[in-house]
């Protein structure tokens, strides 16, 4: 059975590497993007169970900015 696909957005260098997150990402299959401006390719590309975003998103004062992005990963 192939593992859920999770949109990993951040503009950090990548996400914690403790053994608790490792583990819990271990039952995905991870697509990263660097920051909210990627996202649109990425959905245009593959469909997605989940999205994790994390970390500052500079230029991006109010999230509601992207949310029709954020948003179209509902089915």
């Amino acid at each position: 059975m192939p593992l859920p696909k999770l949109l990993v957005i951040t503009n950090q260098a990548g996400l914690p590497v403790t053994a608790e997150w490792r583990e819990l990402l271990d039952g995905f299959s991870i697509t990263p993007v660097a920051g909210i401006a990627a996202v649109g390719a990425a959905l245009a590309s593959d469909k997605f169970e989940c999205a994790l975003v994390s970390g500052p998103t500079p230029g991006c004062y109010r999230s509601e900015e992207h949310t029709s992005e954020l948003q179209s990963l509902r089915h």
